[in-house]
């Protein structure tokens, strides 16, 4: 279903018709992110049809909409509620992203790993399709949690969200030391997003030398996405102290997306 060539995607969702539903429908789904036309469109809804008289749940609101209600039905069996939410992710709408997101919120609602890949999914749909759950938005429970795993994933979702309201708890871990190195350079990356002085403050303060590689490098990065000239002169002397091991090229890579990026970092 992800073929380039629109006839071979037509003969893809035909020959879904045939498997097992709970197994056709994620891959089903995946012809949606592709160009359509009348044959694609009436193929898709048959197959869909099929599937719907299988599983015995409506495709009403769309295809994404009946994977969430399959999940809030309990008919999903554990391995294959991974794909399931990615797909929903991949796919979904606010509404959709809503259902997962108060899944990953509610401690008892799914394993903390399904709780990752759902927001992880989530950051991907706000970064590459712009598209974020409805309602109000606090990663406050995800930043209080005992997994580092969600506490990590949690700051991204602040960052991919620009949440203003999370900007100080992001300052508070990235500027402490008491978080591991992962969770404090998340932190550096998602306040990138914020373009408030206290912010831009903090990112200088952490693109100095004191601090510990992985933060410095994540905080020069941050600041040359916004303020270049700022960042050039920390990006200059983190270049001179780098060793052979250290990943510099996150802040190159920084200055050389940036409009005037290259000029400002060899002047």
């Amino acid at each position: 279903v992800n073929d380039p060539h629109p006839r071979v995607r037509l003969l893809a969702v035909i020959g879904l018709s045939f498997f097992p539903a709970p197994d056709a429908l994620p891959v089903l789904i995946e012809a949606l992110g592709h160009p359509t036309d009348k044959y694609l469109d009436f193929a898709f809804k048959e197959t869909l049809r099929t599937v719907e008289s299988q599983l015995g749940v409506s495709s009403q609101g769309g295809a994404a909409a009946m994977l969430v209600k399959l999940l809030a039905s309990g008919k999903v069996p554990p391995e294959r509620q991974p794909g399931y939410i990615e797909t929903i992710c991949r796919q979904g709408h606010a509404n959709e992203l809503k259902a997962v997101w108060d899944s990953v919120v509610k401690v008892e609602s799914l394993p903390v790993s399904l709780r990752r890949i759902a927001a992880e999914g989530l950051v991907d749909a706000a970064i590459t399709r712009k598209v974020k759950p409805g309602g109000t938005l606090d990663v406050a429970p995800l930043l209080a949690s005992q997994e580092t795993d969600l506490r990590e994933v949690g700051v991204r979702l602040a960052g991919a969200w620009q949440l203003a309201t999370a900007a100080a708890s992001l300052r508070q871990i990235a500027t402490g030391d008491t978080e591991p190195l992962t969770v404090r350079a998340a932190a550096v990356e998602a306040l990138g997003a914020f373009g408030d002085p206290e912010t831009q403050m903090a990112l200088v303060q952490l693109g100095g030398s004191k601090n510990p590689t992985p933060v410095r490098y994540a905080a020069i990065a941050a600041l040359a996405q916004r303020d270049p000239k700022h960042a050039a002169p920390l990006a200059a002397a983190a270049l001179a102290e780098a060793k052979p091991e250290d990943k510099i090229g996150i802040v190159i890579d920084a200055f050389l997306t940036r409009k005037g990026g290259p000029e400002e970092l060899t002047t």
